[in-house]
């Protein structure tokens, strides 16, 4: 796993697929890298082409699509 910050944004890395891990762990990834609150992150997949899956982190710590913000 590697994330990385970017014109505002986390740029997180991971080596599964999101479909193949419980909601729960994306979520804890997620808020992580996000420091709890506010960017947007860019999840990439292996295999996904270099497209990411753009999130954030709600107030109740779970990933949520970013919504309207170019989300794929």
């Amino acid at each position: 796993v590697r994330a990385r910050t970017s014109g505002g944004r986390v740029e997180l890395r991971l080596p599964w697929l999101v479909r193949d891990l419980p909601h729960l762990a994306v979520s804890q990834l997620v808020c992580t890298a996000a420091g709890g609150g506010g960017p947007v992150v860019e999840v990439y997949e292996p295999g996904m082409a270099d497209r990411a899956w753009e999130v954030r982190c709600d107030d109740h710590g779970t990933a949520v699509p970013a919504g309207g913000e170019g989300t794929q």
